[in-house]
């Protein structure tokens, strides 16, 4: 018994489009080139920096620096504010450089998305040619075990030649006649 499948064909074309592992590297190098265009955004703010160093001087009753001369300690602070000024036509060209990259990938990946549907679409024919194929040696093969009774019962009333009759068989019923 035959048990059609119960699945469609936009099932097949979905899970080769989700599980191919071109388009999920296309989409990650994607990915990739909007994070590097967010730090180039964000290398345009101006930066904070703070930086601080702290030296103390050690004593206990008599021994170590003396408190007077070194004041306990050295404490020095530093916050330091940078706002690139000159560099927007550098930026400009990485936004671009960035964005056609980007076009490129998604075009590429549409192609692929193209070849992977183009893929799918083709196995149907080959899978019904198979099919079709098969359905016609069993057709033949019926067609043959049917003519081979018909030879067989002709041979056997002596309006053919034992010649005519396959070979296998005439030695299989000459060995079943002598055993």
């Amino acid at each position: 018994m035959l048990h059609a499948q119960t699945k469609n064909l936009d099932y097949y074309l979905s899970t080769a489009l989700s599980n191919s592992p071109l388009l999920k590297d296309y989409s990650n190098q994607i990915l990739s080139y909007q994070l590097d265009s967010a730090l180039i955004k964000a290398g345009r703010k101006p930066q904070v920096s703070a930086a601080s160093q702290l030296l103390y001087a050690p004593y206990y009753k008599f021994f170590g620096y003396d408190t007077t001369i070194s004041n306990g300690g050295n404490y020095t602070a530093q916050v330091t504010v940078t706002q690139p000024l000159l560099n927007t036509k550098t930026n400009l060209y990485n936004f671009q450089n960035y964005n056609l990259l980007n076009q490129s990938l998604v075009i590429n990946a549409k192609l692929s998305q193209t070849d992977l549907k183009k893929i799918c679409y083709s196995t149907i024919p080959d899978c019904f040619t198979d099919f079709t194929q098969v359905q016609f040696a069993q057709s033949l093969s019926k067609q043959l075990k049917d003519e081979l009774g018909v030879v067989k019962s002709l041979v056997e009333g002596g309006v053919y030649l034992q010649i005519d009759y396959p070979q296998s068989i005439c030695y299989s019923k000459i060995t079943r006649h002598y055993y």
